[in-house]
């Protein structure tokens, strides 16, 4: 049997995808590109923002349209959190939230049929087993947690991921000794709060450190306030560790932080910062910036841009705020217009773009080589080209 995978949103939907892919092979049925025809679809939804949702059921609706003969199993957090929805759109064969991913691919291998949806049940939801061997790349996904506790006004994930639970330090060494002996020297952790791991984030970095033929580790976003000083010694001490770090920051602005119910301040970031440089002196950081969350006045946005300039960030993911159904953010009073929000945007974007020009700049005029894992190979006029990312996280050819 032919099957086609579409996946939507954060690498850990695209770690499970892949794990999905790796059963379904290991039943003997055909991957094809979701854009073939395939006896049965696989759509792995997003619901982190209501634009996310929009576009996980013009995903299927649009499969459905172009394949109506076909078979239709859709899962992920859009599915968790809308299962009437999809369960009713005729083709939709099976409805699976976030709770049994794998049997996802399960039911498409048998082609079975379920009108009522499962794995939505995420009260006492354990870690669900699952690893891969192989991802086709150089660099390769682990999930080593799932669900989240933080409770931010903005966000409906914890909702649709349940409560924190992780993989064990042992299972983790043996699936990264897979990978990297598979042909993937770069192994990237992730999870939907990766800071939150409970066997000691530390301690699983320093084994990763030394199995043989790792090259690069990395590590998916981490709340600001998981930066310590004993983690950073940690993550510096090691050979194979890259300098760079993804900061889920949200906001420049401390009204705006705590109205966001984050748990830190600008001062106690730009802290964290100053001694994750001394120790990394090659760092560079990315973050994530949401732009018009209710109540932020033209004050608080400068504050932001203020605070974005000191902090440095090499690149920027900025978001306008999109109001949530079931949150508590969508109730707050001053909500800020969607137009207001997008020019915030667009002021960010210009206040980064200039940073990176200057840095690539000095970059240029500091170094001459640089550490590239080759991820692309192209041919040109000009001979082989070869792409990919540096050790601090810059494309590079």
């Amino acid at each position: 049997m032919k099957v086609a995978i579409y996946t939507l949103g954060c690498k850990v939907n695209q770690y499970e995808t892949q794990a999905m892919e790796q059963e379904l092979v290991r039943r003997g049925h055909t991957l094809v590109s979701f854009e073939e025809t395939a006896d049965a679809y696989i759509v792995n939804t997003c619901s982190v923002t209501a634009m996310s949702d929009r576009k996980s059921r013009q995903i299927v609706h649009r499969a459905l349209k172009n394949n109506p003969s076909a078979a239709f199993y859709i899962t992920g957090c859009s599915a968790q959190n809308y299962p009437e929805v999809y369960k009713k759109i005729p083709g939709v064969r099976a409805v699976i939230g976030n709770r049994s991913k794998l049997e996802t691919a399960v039911l498409a291998a048998v082609g079975s049929t379920t009108r009522e949806p499962i794995g939505t049940d995420l009260s006492d939801a354990p870690f669900e087993q699952m690893s891969v061997s192989s991802f086709g790349r150089l660099r390769s996904y682990i999930k080593i947690e799932d669900g989240c506790r933080s409770n931010c006004a903005y966000c409906i994930i914890p909702s649709l991921r349940g409560d924190i639970r992780c993989k064990a330090p042992g299972d983790v060494i043996a699936e990264a000794e897979s990978l990297v002996h598979g042909g993937s020297p770069e192994i990237v952790l992730t999870g939907i709060e990766l800071s939150a791991y409970s066997y000691g984030l530390s301690e699983l970095i320093t084994r990763l450190d030394a199995i043989d033929g790792i090259r690069r580790i990395r590590l998916g976003s981490l709340d600001p306030s998981f930066m310590r000083v004993d983690f950073v010694d940690a993550y510096a001490a090691c050979k194979h560790t890259m300098p760079h770090f993804h900061i889920s920051m949200q906001s420049g602005c401390d009204r705006t932080l705590s109205m966001m119910r984050r748990r830190y301040n600008t001062a106690q970031v730009l802290e964290k910062l100053s001694y994750m440089r001394e120790r990394l002196p090659s760092l560079r950081l990315s973050a994530d910036i949401i732009c018009g969350f209710p109540g932020e006045t033209d004050e608080d946005f400068g504050r932001t841009r203020d605070f974005l300039s000191e902090a440095d960030f090499f690149h920027l993911h900025i978001f306008p705020y999109s109001k949530r159904e079931g949150t508590d953010a969508a109730e707050m009073p001053d909500q800020v217009p969607s137009d207001i929000a997008k020019e915030r945007v667009a002021v960010l974007m210009r206040d980064n773009s200039e940073r990176q020009r200057k840095t690539v700049s000095d970059l240029a005029a500091s170094c001459t080589t640089v550490n590239l894992l080759a991820e692309r190979v192209s041919q040109t006029d000009s001979g082989i080209v070869l792409a990919g990312h540096t050790e601090e996280f810059f494309e590079a050819s």
